[in-house]
């Protein structure tokens, strides 16, 4: 333990100081400690992970029970315990607490989200040909169920521990209110009665992700009035379209960010923290058009406010509408005049056979000369369809495996069979859990980058 006797080292040379200064000094020993913990409180990937994904400090999203703290000498984001946090500012390591995350320590000192109940352990049977390294320290099949009380769980994050080891089990999807869930993993143990486990989640990331479905499900309500609403106003009216179109305007920025931010989350839930590639680059948005999507002008009419230019340079609010015969997951329309060229994404998925209308601006000398077309973009649709089709069919595999599973457990069948069968069973789980989750975080990206524009 080096770092240890690196601490030990530091307190014996500062045995010669004031007692307050050794004391300051001790405690932020003691606190730093507390930060390099692993694998306490585990439900997003860490701070760190999260940053080489190029997110700045304010972006960065804390573990379930952890509160973010900016260090004042480096500006980098941090994520201590409640009770550290305090301590920390007080001494000045990081800036004075505000309300808001006076708030957080209140909050995240809440009980965990659900239970564990442990059902067996068994001898895990190695597979043949492979040499034990360690005869004294075996691997074991460790049989548990996770139970939410009344709240739902959004990727369970289960912390297991044994004599010999110490892992993290993310499971792939969300555990609901009031239900079980049987499962295993494997763990190595001299004791196999050392082995324990415990639910980590305290319903945060849960409240955060359903407050942001709810917040984007009001405001697609809206968007879909303001539609509404201009489809009933003439084109005559110059000013009131202009009022409705900035307001469509406003509230696609406010889904996009709000988007954006549900995706970051998701990204960080179901990333693999050891296994944290980086965002794809704008070159994995370009691709030919799909076929099957179209796109024409419904409306154009001059805004009430133009730009001052030395030519006739006029910009026009663009009506348009995206159709499509098959489903179409984040339909992209390029709008271009004889001045300008833009991408749209339409915050709304297009349903086989139905059509989108969305509103853009875009400035042009002619109006006669502005028309829409498909994004070079537009396979970013596709292949999230192609990997949601996958997580669903990985996910129903699971299902399968998890079912045979809970069967296998009350079966008449010899300790041998069983331990086989469920070392068997258990890897399969795992491999698919582990795809499931990876599939996830694959498809956040993606849309991560989608909404950040």
């Amino acid at each position: 333990m080096p770092q240890i006797k690196g601490y030990s080292l530091i307190i014996l040379l500062l045995l010669g100081f004031m007692k307050k200064t050794l004391f300051v000094f001790a405690m932020m020993a003691s606190l730093i400690l507390v930060m390099s913990t692993t694998y306490s409180y585990a439900d997003v990937i860490s701070p760190k992970k999260q940053a080489s994904l190029n997110f700045a400090p304010n972006e960065i999203v804390c573990k379930e029970a952890l509160v973010k703290l900016i260090k004042q000498s480096n500006g980098k984001a941090n994520c201590v315990e409640p009770s550290s946090a305090v301590k920390l500012a007080e001494i000045g390591w990081a800036s004075p607490l505000s309300d808001q995350v006076k708030g957080e320590i209140i909050e995240k000192k809440a009980i965990p989200a659900g239970t564990i109940n442990h059902l067996m352990t068994l001898n895990q049977i190695a597979q043949p040909g492979k040499l034990d390294s360690s005869p004294r320290v075996k691997a074991y099949n460790y049989v548990f169920e996770t139970c939410a009380d009344d709240k739902n769980v959004r990727a369970p994050e289960i912390i297991i521990t044994s004599d010999s080891e110490v892992k993290s089990l993310k499971l792939a999807s969300m555990l609901k209110s009031n239900q079980c869930r049987t499962t295993s993993t494997i763990i190595k143990a001299s004791d196999p009665q050392s082995i324990t486990s415990v639910l980590l989640n305290k319903g945060g990331i849960t409240k955060i992700i359903t407050d942001m479905e709810n917040n984007l499900n009001n405001l697609s309500m809206q968007l879909e009035q303001e539609k509404k609403l201009l489809t009933l106003t003439s084109a005559d009216d110059s000013k009131k379209t202009s009022a409705i179109t900035q307001k469509i305007t406003e509230l696609k920025k406010q889904i996009n960010s709000q988007r954006y931010e549900l995706q970051k989350y998701q990204l960080f839930l179901f990333s693999d923290p050891k296994n944290s590639s980086l965002l794809p680059t704008a070159t994995s948005f370009t691709g030919k058009p799909i076929d099957s999507l179209q796109s024409h002008v419904i409306m154009i009419s001059e805004q009430v406010y133009q730009p001052r230019e030395t030519e006739r340079i006029i910009n026009y609010n663009v009506m348009f509408e995206a159709c499509a015969n098959e489903l179409v997951r984040i339909p992209m329309i390029t709008v271009h005049s004889d001045y300008e060229e833009k991408d749209v994404t339409i915050a709304e998925k297009i349903s086989p056979n139905t059509c989108q209308m969305s509103v853009t601006s875009i400035l042009a000398k002619d109006h006669q000369s502005i028309k829409t077309s498909i994004s070079s973009k537009q396979s970013t649709s596709s292949k999230i369809s192609e990997i949601e089709k996958s997580i669903t069919e990985l996910q129903e595999q699971l299902d399968m495996a998890n079912k045979n599973f809970e069967n296998l457990l009350v079966t008449n069948l010899t300790p041998e069979q069983l331990a086989n069968d469920v070392t068997r069973t258990t890897t399969k789980i795992s491999e698919l859990r582990s795809s499931i989750l990876a599939k996830k975080a694959e498809v956040a990206a993606i849309l991560l980058q989608v909404y950040s524009k």
